[in-house]
């Protein structure tokens, strides 16, 4: 079962802290795998990231390295007994446990007997760490260090380790390096504030008078406006979910706007580097305007609020500008978007 935690919500508390085991766990002051080196040194030194080199000929990681903070992803670390489960979401998507022998609490040493994880194992360490693009098939063996760690009562405050992970008895490994804090708040860059003056604007002439509306001057080869310059004023709406979410709808087409992770709630700015909205990486803002039957696979491109009002949980006037580019095409749809309650 995985547990879902949010940064905001503090630490995660442990469920038991187990007396000691000496099955197979040695205390040492170094040694074990080698970690990855050149840690994130644009973090200060309670930043929580993660890093994994992968060497070639590693399934798991097929030969890249990847590095992760909170700027740039979502990371959860649960600790549920003596096992460690990390999720990140970013550019790509992992799920890692790390997990001691059963009956063994953290504290600095060094595993060297290590399976792939099953919770019904016991007397040995269990490493399993994959991504949409590799894992390993079968059988895991590696060593799991653990640096330090810092207790508050029975709640983890601090970790720090490293493992190195060999998939099906190949020699290339998936190396990892994980710092976590609990007291870290580190979040991803706002919108930028003021919008900047350049972006695109529709033409006065493309433009209501009076009342609400949706502008799309699609280019072609944009698979959704079809190249068509269009003004639309009938059944526009603006809803917010949460705080963090708009929907615009607008004479059958729907567009979806997503801030940033941190960014509490959905405020004026200009939000570059967008993704598609609700399949990737929360630490970038998202977007994606469709309509029946033509939708993108993934987005790039901006959007900016120019004006937001909420009053209680709700809005009641939106004036917002984008740009969508379907699936690493050129061609943009660019839409503005007037509405009032």
């Amino acid at each position: 079962m995985w547990i879902s935690s949010h940064r905001s919500e503090g630490v995660v508390r442990v469920a038991t802290r187990l007396a000691c085991a000496t099955l197979v766990f040695t205390t040492v002051t170094c040694g074990g795998s080698e970690a990855p080196t050149d840690p994130i040194k644009q973090l200060g030194p309670n930043a929580t990231f993660i890093k994994l080199a992968s060497d070639p000929g590693d399934p798991a990681g097929i030969g890249k390295s990847f590095e992760y903070d909170q700027t740039n992803s979502k990371i959860e670390v649960i600790f549920i007994g003596s096992r460690i489960q990390v999720i990140v979401r970013g550019e790509q998507q992992w799920i890692g446990t790390v997990a001691m022998a059963t009956g063994t609490e953290l504290r600095p040493g060094t595993y060297t007997k290590v399976s792939r994880f099953d919770d019904t194992a016991a007397g040995v360490a269990g490493l399993d760490w994959a991504y949409e693009g590799g894992a390993c098939a079968n059988q895991v063996t590696g060593s799991i260090t653990i640096d330090s760690v810092r207790y508050s009562g029975l709640d983890v405050m601090a970790l720090d380790l490293h493992f190195d992970q060999h998939c099906d008895g190949v020699t290339p490994a998936l190396r990892g390096t994980i710092r976590w804090r609990a007291d870290d708040t580190t979040k991803p860059p706002g919108p930028v504030v003021p919008v900047p003056t350049n972006l695109w604007k529709p033409s006065a002439a493309s433009v209501p008078t009076s009342g609400t509306y949706v502008v799309l001057s699609s280019q072609a080869g944009d698979p959704i406006g079809l190249g068509r310059d269009t003004t639309l004023t009938g059944s526009v709406s603006a809803v917010m979910y949460g705080s963090t979410h708009v929907t615009v709808r607008a004479d059958g087409y729907l567009g979806e706007f997503e801030a940033m992770l941190g960014t509490e709630p959905i405020a004026v700015g200009y939000y570059a580097n967008v993704t598609k909205w609700f399949t990737r990486n929360p630490a970038r803002p998202q977007i994606h305007f469709w309509t029946q039957g033509r939708g993108c696979g993934q987005t790039t491109g901006w959007y900016a609020i120019d004006k937001i009002v909420i009053t209680g949980t709700s809005i009641t006037a939106l004036d917002l500008r984008f740009e969508q580019h379907c699936d690493g095409a050129t061609a943009a749809l660019r839409g503005a978007v007037h509405w009032s309650n």
